[in-house]
């Protein structure tokens, strides 16, 4: 990118005829326009206009796009003139008309299926919302050549030959071939091919859609029926077809509606575009594309929706006469609300698609054809489809769906964005518009910003052709940060030195020399102690104001940013702004300056302990932070106690005293036990303290009070107290929908409303409570309260300072030789939260009562990809081969989440292998999955006894508890066939001896012990005393895969046994339970989902 400036005008000295008496007086429009205006800047970005088959549209190199998609909707709508309240889309290059109004943006691909990556976006004429939900299939035709013609897929400058550019595009992560000539190294655009549509003949391109069915939905049949019914809000009854291939298509019959197939495109926009819009709106709901009605009519791109009826004689946009007898079925396609002048290529495909599939509206309407070909009649002419089709247990499969189009490059050069300069001056104060244009001018500077623009207005140096384009800017790609990081430390250190020296002061000299040091004055105390660090943003000052003098906008397009079905979902997270960069500098600075001042506050007696002894609460706040805060991120240090020193909004005693509760059972100190030999009494005295809090705070919902609930869930059910658990998390989600902290608030920094400190504790602590739900519903075998559905906020936070932080065992006293190690904190916490939506969907789509209709085994591919996809794209600090563990053990936080992954492996195939509806016939699934199972379990023991021998496991977290119980059920039927020396054996010896360990002061990890007990007594494992077995610390890779094959119908009736056979309490289903249920469907004595039962009301 570059930028040029319009010169500026200056005064003329040659002289100049007189104004026109009409005009005397009167000043001058430019002259005036000046006065009011301040100059505006050009910026440009390189671009392609091209023609793909009835479409047109922006081609971009993804590398000529800033960095950060957030930027891409503004650098879009101006490209393309959009909103225009008109619809002619003059302010740019859109044509006035959703087919003319299209965006590829285009890459090389990693994939190895594909050459390029393609994604497409569709800009609205009218509105500012991107639309990135499907693929067009005619800008589709476009790309191969575009890959051609800027060097993305090199071809040899020879006689005319043919080639095949495969394109993945990024919308259904569907594959396309792409088949056109080329010549002297240049697509072919000239020849004969006549495309209905578009005036002029070119050279063909095919289009092979690879494997087109479920591009979205994951089902050629997204609702399960190859019909559906549906009543519409005036009480008529429509009978559709809903196909996903290429692209999800609503089918539609031209009768019900009235038609006979001769209406004119306006005549059938003004009678049915309504009726259309309400049966898209309901079905996506019924395909599962959207969560509600009114969500489904915000995003009109997907599905799509078609007329369909069989052959008539009509009157094509050109004048052109059709006969019936040219085409099998009649297609009249809407684009974003209105009739499509043809049929988008996707639609072509998936009219093919429903051709062969029996029942369907359009199967029935092309039954006659004896062709392997379909042709379709639309409003410009007809298309010829050609599909792929095989039959499979009698259900057809589409392999692959072919359509002819043509493409033309128009126009290369540069799409230019104007914005207001950065350096623009004010204007006088007494001028009328001075708040006007101060306002755009903070707007438009925040939005230079946004798209990749230094204060200069020199565009920032992109990546070259050959560089690796960086991913997600974790903290060591943020150099600038971190100096401020290193300043910020050493001034630290300077400051713990100045503390000491205050210490040994007298009352009197000590406070003089506070006083002093506050104001800047560090004579009285030597020169060696550090100034007050300046404070980057006025406390005292409003939110927008805050924000303005932090000059850090940010802006999410939660369109292009849903994160969770895609991006929640492992993939490569999105590359960081320099805009959003600079507030990751200044959120991680400020955590620096907020610990500064925790200090500070400390020394100076302003800390609000609520009554306990200084030294008693700041030793309980350290264990909390080392340790429990590690967790799950519930507690935001920086506001936390920033607020505690002023009594500020994110401070509460009750949050106080759940944190002293919580961490009680991690000290020795004595005064925090009711009874020394009672572990469970630890804390009590908080816990007290909370209930008596707790009345006031239910009034109303607050940020406190919900960080309050999630720390007392997790204490609480650690004791056993699976209601009051259940109770506590429930009230933080309630109260996070009520605040709507489970939508993004990027917008509301944009507007100035937040500050970056309120946008972080918000994202964080709505992402706590998402994990801790799932980790609740896993344990109780309860369905999740916190839907994957009403979480809206991305996973990417700004305050990486507990990243690189020094972290050592403080909390964990057994150890007193570890080194220390960089924290992780922020990458681990972010990988827990992707890890959690792949947990819900596990639960959901495996265990819990579903009301989808896919079987469990056809998910199983699914989310063994999102598990395998996850572990791979773990940033390199936090990954770990168990095959060949580093040298220095990373911090429980870290080993913990790569427990979890091992266990949600264990979770999702071991039910594949267990008797009841979960078992395929296929015996080749169940062999798999085991195979999964015994690599995840010995993966979550080497793990164990890691973390054993470096931390030791007492007062271990819960969920350390429960993966060793998933890994033991494991080991124990491999060394119920290998026998007691085998290494199935002495895994299975670890996970007892870590479960015996916390087991006396927990009853849920008293009974995942008993319960593996149960079982080695029914299998006959009878393992030795712990002395006669060697116990490795860390397993060899192939322990457990040994050659040695396992009797899997033995493995799988083991499973059979009832919680009764090894008398074990488990809870029924409730009064209304079918008495011989048990006896149709035998549970597993070893339940995984749900071990601990319902609590007994």
């Amino acid at each position: 990118m570059s930028t040029s400036t319009t010169p500026p005008l200056t005064a003329r000295t040659s002289p100049s005829p007189s104004p026109p008496a009409s005009l005397l007086g009167t000043p001058s429009p430019v002259l005036a326009a000046l006065e009011l205006e301040t100059p505006r800047e050009r910026h440009r970005i390189k671009s392609v206009l091209m023609r793909a088959g009835t479409s047109k549209g922006l081609f971009f190199n993804v590398d000529d796009l800033p960095r950060d998609r957030d930027a891409w909707r503004h650098v879009l709508l101006a490209a393309m003139g959009s909103p225009d309240p008109s619809s002619r889309q003059l302010d740019g290059v859109g044509g006035g008309v959703s087919t003319a109004s299209k965006v590829a943006v285009v890459s090389v691909s990693d994939d190895p299926e594909a050459d390029v990556d393609y994604l497409f976006i569709q800009v609205p004429v009218d509105g500012q919302a991107l639309d990135f939900s499907g693929n067009c299939g005619n800008i589709a035709s476009g790309v191969g050549p575009y890959a051609v013609d800027e060097g993305l897929f090199p071809v040899q400058r020879i006689d005319p030959h043919e080639v095949t550019v495969r394109i993945r595009n990024v919308n259904t992560n569907r594959i396309i071939h792409s088949t056109f000539g080329v010549y002297n190294g240049h697509p072919m655009e000239s020849g004969t091919f006549h495309l209905d549509g578009v005036s002029t003949t070119s050279s063909p391109i095919r289009l092979d859609f690879i494997d087109p069915a479920g591009s979205m939905t994951g089902h050629l049949l997204p609702t399960g029926n190859v019909t559906d019914t549906i009543q519409l809000a005036s009480g008529q009854v429509l009978t559709v077809s809903c196909v996903d291939a290429a692209n999800p298509f609503v089918f539609v019959h031209r009768d019900d509606l009235g038609l006979d197939g001769s209406e004119s495109l306006a005549e059938i926009a003004t009678s049915c575009t309504a009726t259309l819009m309400e049966v898209r709106a309901r079905m996506a709901v019924a395909m599962g594309l959207a969560s509600s009605y009114d969500s489904a009519l915000l995003v009109q791109g997907t599905p799509k929706i078609a007329l369909v009826g069989p052959p008539c004689n009509y009157t094509a946009l050109d004048g052109h006469a059709v006969a019936a007898g040219e085409a099998d079925v009649w297609v009249r396609a809407f684009s974003m609300g209105k009739p499509h002048p043809a049929i988008q290529m996707t639609g072509a495909v998936c009219v093919g698609a429903a051709s062969v599939v029996p029942g369907s509206l359009v199967h029935d309407l092309v039954s006659s054809s004896t062709s392997d070909s379909v042709v379709i009649g639309h409003a410009s002419g007809a298309i010829t489809v050609r599909g792929d089709c095989e039959t499979l247990h009698g259900q057809p499969v589409i392999k692959s769906g072919s359509v002819y189009r043509t493409a033309r490059r128009l126009m290369e050069g540069s799409v230019f964005l104007v914005t207001l300069p950065l350096s623009s001056k004010r204007l006088s104060p007494n001028h009328g518009r001075t708040g006007a244009v101060a306002q755009e001018a903070a707007l438009a500077r925040t939005l230079l910003h946004t798209l990749g623009f230094q204060e200069e207005g020199v565009p920032i140096l992109l990546p070259a052709q050959d560089e690796v384009r960086p991913r997600l800017a974790h903290v060591h790609q943020l150099p600038d940060a971190w100096r401020r990081i290193d300043t910020v430390a050493a001034e630290n250190t300077r400051l713990r030195d100045f503390l000491r020296h205050l210490a040994s002061l007298p009352p009197d000299g000590a406070a003089v020399a506070l006083e002093q040091w506050t104001q800047g004055d560090t004579t009285a105390v030597g020169g060696d102690v550090p100034s007050l660090p300046s404070r980057a943003v006025n406390r005292s000052a409003s939110p927008a104001r805050r924000v303005a003098e932090q000059d850090f906008p940010y802006q999410s397009d939660v369109v292009g940013e849903r994160d969770l079905a895609e991006s929640n979902t492992p993939q490569e997270a999105p590359a960081t702004t320099v805009a959003e960069t600079e507030l990751i500098e200044t959120a991680t600075q400020r955590c620096a300056e907020e610990r500064h001042m925790e200090m500070i506050n400390l020394a100076a007696g302003k800390l609000d302990f609520d009554g306990v002894q200084p030294d008693l609460a700041i030793h309980l706040l350290a264990l909390h932070w080392n340790r429990q805060h590690f967790g799950f991120m519930v507690s935001y240090r920086p506001l936390f106690t920033r607020d505690m020193a002023c009594a500020g909004p994110y401070f509460s005693k009750l949050l106080l005293n759940a944190i002293f509760f919580s961490v009680s059972k991690f000290s020795n100190r004595p005064e925090v036990y009711d009874n020394l030999l009672d572990q469970g009494s630890a804390g009590n005295q908080f816990l007290c303290r909370v209930k008596e809090l707790l009345g006031d705070a239910l009034d109303q919902s607050s940020i406190p009070t919900i960080q309050a609930m999630l720390l007392l869930s997790n204490s609480v059910f650690a004791l056993g107290r699976q209601s009051s658990a259940w109770l506590y998390a429930g009230v933080a989600v309630q109260m996070i929908f009520d605040l709507g902290l489970n939508y993004d608030c990027s917008s509301q920094v944009w507007a100035g409303s937040l500050s970056a400190d309120d946008f972080e504790i918000r994202r964080r602590i709505v992402w706590s409570a998402f994990i801790i739900d799932k980790i609740i519903s896993l344990y109780q075998g309860r369905p999740v309260s916190f839907d994957e559905d009403r979480m809206h906020v991305p996973h990417r936070f700004l305050d990486w300072y507990e990243e690189e932080e020094l972290w050592m065992p403080f909390a964990f006293s057994a150890n007193k030789h570890y080194p220390g190690t960089a924290a992780r904190a922020v990458s681990t916490f972010t990988a827990l939260c992707s890890l959690s939506v792949i947990m819900g969907r596990i639960i959901t789509q495996i265990y819990a009562e579903r009301v989808v209709s896919d079987p469990p085994a056809d998910v199983l591919p699914r989310l063994s990809s999102s598990l395998t996809r996850w572990r791979a794209s773990l940033p390199p600090e936090i990954q770990f081969d168990v095959a060949n563990p580093p040298s220095k053990t990373p911090p429980p936080h870290v080993l913990s989440l790569h427990m979890v992954f091992y266990t949600l492996v264990t979770l999702l195939h071991r039910p594949f292998v267990e008797n009841g509806h979960h078992r395929r016939s296929d015996p080749n699934i169940v062999e798999l999955s085991w195979a999964r199972c015994e690599e995840a379990a010995r993966g979550a023991t080497t793990l164990l006894s890691l973390y054993r021998s470096t931390f030791t496991l007492a007062r271990a977290p819960y969920l350390i508890s429960y993966t060793t119980f998933v890994a033991a059920t494991i080991h124990v039927r491999i060394a119920a066939q290998r026998g007691i020396q085998s290494e199935a054996a002495r895994l299975l010896l670890v996970c007892l001896d870590g479960l015996r360990e916390n087991a006396a002061t927990n009853p849920g990890v008293k009974k995942m012990y008993t319960t593996v007990s149960g079982l080695m007594e029914r299998l006959n494992v009878d393992l030795p005393s712990p002395s006669t077995i060697e116990v490795p610390a860390v397993f060899p890779v192939d322990a457990v895969l040994s050659d040695d094959a396992l009797d899997l119908e033995a493995i799988i009736s083991s499973f059979g046994m009832t919680m009764d056979d090894l008398g074990v309490y488990t809870s029924v289903a409730g009064d209304g339970a079918d008495p011989n249920a048990n006896a149709q469907v035998q549970q597993p004595q070893d339940v995984l989902y749900g071990f601990l039962g319902l609590p007994s009301v």
